[in-house]
């Protein structure tokens, strides 16, 4: 939604309002990720009580056990919850820079979907307004 406000309200900076979202999303998601992996897995406990039972957390094992990395991206591109694979990817230890590569393809992906939404609505406002109405 916030992605969404700025390109509405600034239509003429979509492309670096499109790149700092996906570079803010990659790097929190790095930083969390580096995080996890220092301090240790006892964090999830702490700051995400039960999420390590829930369901979601169970689908995404199965993505990343069969997916990998690609499977954090998959699940980043989609309008889901992607802390579960993340965390997940996190303890197993895969590097912070795959986790990044990951994160940014799949935000890529679906900012660049929102974007091109809100673009294709705000042309179509724009061209209707400047449509004189038919005589009758």
């Amino acid at each position: 939604p916030v992605l969404m406000a700025f390109v509405v309200f600034a239509p003429q900076r979509w492309r670096s309002i499109y790149l700092a979202a996906c570079l803010g999303a990659t790097a929190g998601s790095m930083i969390l990720a580096h995080t996890v992996q220092i301090a240790g897995g006892h964090l999830i406990a702490e700051y995400f009580p039960g999420l390590e039972h829930s369901r979601m957390w169970l689908q995404a094992e199965k993505w990343v056990l069969a997916y990998g990395a690609w499977g954090l991206a998959a699940i980043a591109a989609l309008p889901v919850p992607q802390l579960p694979p993340l965390l997940i990817l996190a303890l197993a230890k895969t590097p912070t820079s795959l986790i990044g590569v990951a994160v940014l393809a799949g935000k890529l992906l679906k900012y660049g979907a929102y974007v091109w939404g809100v673009r294709l609505v705000l042309k179509a406002i724009h061209t209707g307004r400047h449509k004189s109405p038919k005589s009758e």
